[in-house]
């Protein structure tokens, strides 16, 4: 349930910036600090969306989720993965030297 959760908070960020601005911190807040996997997957998810919609707001964050390619879960990590790759097609240059840095 707390998993959906945090994609349907991604989905409303996603149209409305001023809300996106006030949940962005607690994205990557709770992506370092959920346990659940489920939970952790699903905020990456939303900053990514996030990130193509907003890529302002979620650039100074990228470490926070390039360092889920380390991740004790294999399924958070092989999303992480497929999101950043993902990501590198999408966004600007700057967000590749971004994710390449770490």
């Amino acid at each position: 349930m707390q998993a959906h959760a945090w994609v349907a908070l991604g989905k409303l960020c996603l149209t409305d910036e001023p809300l996106a601005k006030k949940c962005v911190p607690l994205f990557v807040q709770q992506l370092k600090a959920a346990k659940a996997p489920a939970v952790r997957n699903n905020i990456m998810v939303a900053l990514a969306d996030l990130c193509v919609q907003y890529t302002a707001l979620v650039d100074t964050h990228l470490p926070r989720l390039a360092a889920c390619l380390t991740d004790p879960n294999e399924l958070v990590r092989r999303q992480a993965l497929a999101l950043l790759a993902n990501l590198l097609q999408k966004v600007s240059l700057g967000f590749a030297h971004a994710v390449q840095s770490q």
